[in-house]
């Protein structure tokens, strides 16, 4: 029996995965970094502050970048010049970007771990998505006006369903 191999769109959405999650990690491991060389290297002495003091002010930065929520750049024991403010922003932006894209391959990857899902590149309708869950429930994705929403193959052959 010959087995099926990935198709180039599904290896793409893994590749990016991949990659994503790399920089999600790297992100969360900047903790735990930050701590050790902060006790190793003593490089708190560096800006006079207590080890305490410079992780609560990275927590505060790290909280502005990762927290949509968070408008503002407020350091407890650290001024943020203008230049720096600017800065921070647009690596806020970058880090949301990441955050957001992760979270949506990483639901993408979960529903398609319980169900069967085909992708496939059509001329006419673009990118298609057939699947069936474990169940056996059949479902066809084919319009991204749509995302998100699955249609039932014998629906969708009496008649084309649009949000």
């Amino acid at each position: 029996m010959r087995t099926r191999e990935p198709g180039i769109l599904r290896s793409l959405t893994q590749l990016l995965f991949g990659f994503v999650t790399a920089i999600v990690g790297t992100i969360l491991l900047s903790w735990p970094l930050l701590y050790l060389f902060l006790k190793g290297e003593h490089l708190n002495k560096l800006v006079s502050l207590s080890v305490k003091q410079v992780m609560g002010n990275y927590n505060d930065l790290m909280a502005y970048l990762l927290s949509p929520f968070v408008k503002t750049l407020r350091m407890r024991d650290l001024p943020t010049s203008v230049s720096a403010a600017s800065h921070f922003y647009e690596v806020k932006n970058l880090f949301q970007l990441v955050l957001a894209i992760f979270l949506l391959l990483l639901a993408a990857l979960i529903i398609a771990k319980y169900q069967r899902i085909d992708f496939r590149l059509d001329k006419k309708n673009g990118v298609v998505i057939h699947g069936s869950t474990r169940g056996g429930r059949s479902f066809c994705v084919n319009e991204f006006r749509c995302i998100l929403c699955l249609f039932p193959r014998n629906i969708l052959s009496q008649q084309r369903l649009a949000l």
